[in-house]
């Protein structure tokens, strides 16, 4: 497929790059690698040619190139669930964004921090610790507020549609109901005036869902319909799906039985595509996320070797 004949362009690139011995070059070819291989959902050849990029990046002391590609490991980490590992490359992305003084760049870096916190906090909320969660969230929260300052100054459109989106979620995972309403609001303000229609949807959704935690049935009708038919103009099964589950609660509880049985098939409809396809990429990954786990504890094994050397040297 596509992925194929890319991964064989940058190879043949790649070949030609060594030969003519041009460094940059050859950092490219192995950042595009990563990319094709992340995209694919083989993770551990990912990382490796990310981590390759990035040597050559800094022994030729390119260090934007390095901040852009420490920001790929950390999407890497993240797609795996494994949060330590990215916030150490958002944060080391952060650092060096901040050097080279990339304000979109730092905006982004704090962006995602900001997304790698909240699944921390629900992960918290999941297993019952609501403390741990608040703590999560708030850090988040500091991170997407950081992110909106520096698209604020830039006008950036998208991104503060973006985290204007992204503050509303967090108050309303906190419970703070009027405040989420002001952030959402702001952010279909943002979209309509800029025709900026990709968020639309989720963002009626999400003031949809706000005003059914408020049990203002009426309101919380008007924004799920609307989200459902503009997912539905865009065919965006994801928002369909989002839309038909507040609007069958909102029906359900307005008892009108009929339209929420409509709601319900469309929601169970959407689920099992959404479920399907997520299925076919967990089976690619599977395989992946066994070898990288394998790796993972293999690097782990060989620190503890490295450490208890070192501790022998020292003794």
């Amino acid at each position: 497929g596509n992925l194929d004949s890319a991964l064989d362009y940058n190879l043949k690139s790649l070949a030609i790059k060594k030969e003519i011995n041009d460094k940059k070059g050859m950092a490219n070819s192995y950042l595009n690698m990563g990319g094709v291989y992340h995209t694919e959902g083989n993770l551990i050849k990912a990382l490796e040619n990310y981590f390759k990029c990035m040597s050559i990046r800094e022994a030729i002391q390119d260090n934007k190139g390095v901040a852009m590609v420490l920001l790929n490991i950390g999407a890497v980490y993240h797609y795996q669930d494994d949060y330590t590992n990215a916030l150490l490359y958002y944060k080391r992305s952060l650092k060096m964004k901040k050097d080279l003084e990339d304000e979109n760049g730092i905006g982004f870096c704090y962006a995602n921090i900001g997304t790698v916190y909240v699944e921390q906090g629900d992960s918290a909320l999941n297993v019952g610790n609501k403390i741990l969660a608040n703590i999560k969230f708030d850090a988040a929260l500091k991170n997407y507020l950081n992110s909106l300052d520096i698209n604020l100054k830039n006008d950036s459109k998208t991104g503060l549609a973006k985290d204007y989106n992204n503050i509303g979620t967090v108050y309303f995972k906190k419970g703070e109901l009027d405040t989420a309403l002001v952030y959402f609001s702001k952010c279909i303000v943002i979209r309509k005036e800029y025709n900026l229609n990709q968020g639309l949807s989720s963002a009626y959704s999400n003031i949809a869902n706000v005003y059914f935690t408020k049990k203002i049935y009426g309101k919380a009708l008007e924004y799920g319909l609307d989200s459902y038919h503009l997912a539905k103009e865009m065919n965006a099964i994801i928002e369909i799906n989002s839309a038909a589950s507040v609007l069958y609660n909102t029906y359900k509880a307005l008892n009108k039985s009929r339209e929420a049985l409509a709601m319900y098939e469309e929601y169970v409809a959407t689920n099992d595509s959404i479920k399907s396809r997520e299925s076919s990429m967990q089976t690619i990954n599977l395989k992946y996320k066994y070898d990288y786990d394998k790796k993972a504890a293999a690097d782990s094994i060989s620190n503890v070797k490295t450490q208890e050397i070192k501790d022998i040297e020292i003794a």
